[in-house]
């Protein structure tokens, strides 16, 4: 499964449309899982990302997309706005270069859940 979190509810109903769009032309199999923010948040952000991890370990989630708008930021804040929770949620610096980007991210035997609470 793939997990999707977005900024706002209405995100959610669009990517699910495109997911059954995709599904019905490609005949592939792409389920999502997906969280609305309600608003942008990094607290939020942060918390969601490191609610993840059980799921990644059990194998539950492949990947994690993140959706959220420009709005009247540049491309560069958001990136710098996503790095940070990234680097809160997963101790990982700079790992998005550029917008459409896909990124692995590490979580490692020593990583458990009562480590990243203190965020």
């Amino acid at each position: 499964m793939n997990a999707i979190i977005t900024e706002g509810a209405d995100d959610i109903h669009f990517l699910e449309a495109l997911a059954n769009l995709l599904n019905s032309h490609l005949a592939c199999a792409c389920s999502l899982q997906c969280t609305p923010m309600k608003s942008l948040n990094e607290k939020k952000l942060v918390a969601d990302l490191i609610g993840k991890i059980g799921e990644i370990r059990r194998g539950k989630i492949r990947r994690i997309g993140i959706v959220i708008d420009q709005d009247i930021h540049s491309q560069q804040e958001r990136l710098d706005f996503l790095n940070e929770a990234i680097k809160k949620a997963y101790q990982q610096d700079g790992v998005l270069k550029t917008v459409n980007q896909l990124f692995e991210v590490k979580i490692d035997s020593d990583t458990t859940q009562e480590n990243w609470k203190r965020y």
